[in-house]
């Protein structure tokens, strides 16, 4: 079942870097900063958002394979860290209408994102999917993570791969959406 899990995550992760890239590949790097409004993120500022927090769970992954990661004390009553997994899980649903704050660690930078950004997230896709690989045993000890953002939100590592992957795809409509948007208005530059 792992190895099918892996299998399809990885399936997914190329399926999302190609939407990315086939979408936003074209536009140039004025185009991918800009903001229909001023409180709204660029579409650089969605993916380099992606890439953070990418970036934010790759030490957590490298310390519990070398089994210097010890998960919260509450993390052993299965029931919390199945709630929390699933209702984080649910809330970055593509489908989601509700917008939600993301932790100020996963903030992307305010400044202009430099035009490189989508070679970035795919390097990062593919640091991602590796990750994935390299956490077979972890997975199938049914292993437990916190959340880089809080030691008291934590989930099994098995959904973190798919709240990682569903988040990506929501980031995607999201950054559609707002390029429809700056076609329509008058955007505003970071």
């Amino acid at each position: 079942m792992v190895s099918e899990k892996i299998v399809q995550w990885n399936k997914e992760i190329v399926a999302t870097t190609e939407l990315f890239k086939d979408r936003f590949q074209h536009l140039e790097e004025r185009e991918m900063n800009l903001k229909p409004t001023s409180g709204a993120w660029s579409i650089a500022q969605h993916i380099d958002h992606l890439i953070i927090i990418n970036n934010s769970y790759f030490p957590i992954l490298e310390k519990m394979q070398c089994e210097g990661y010890r998960p919260p004390v509450l993390a052993r009553i299965s029931f919390l860290h199945h709630f929390f997994g699933k209702m984080i899980l649910k809330s970055v649903q593509p489908e989601t209408l509700k917008k939600t704050r993301t932790f100020p660690v996963w903030e992307p930078g305010t400044t202009q994102v430099g035009n490189d950004i989508l070679h970035r997230f795919e390097v990062n896709q593919q640091a991602l999917a590796a990750k994935i690989e390299q956490s077979r045993a972890l997975l199938e000890s049914r292993a437990i993570l916190h959340s880089p953002a809080s030691k008291y939100i934590f989930y099994p590592l098995e959904t973190t791969f798919d709240i990682l992957i569903v988040h990506e795809k929501r980031h995607f409509l999201q950054a559609e959406k707002l390029l429809e948007d700056i076609r329509k208005t008058k955007p505003v530059s970071i």
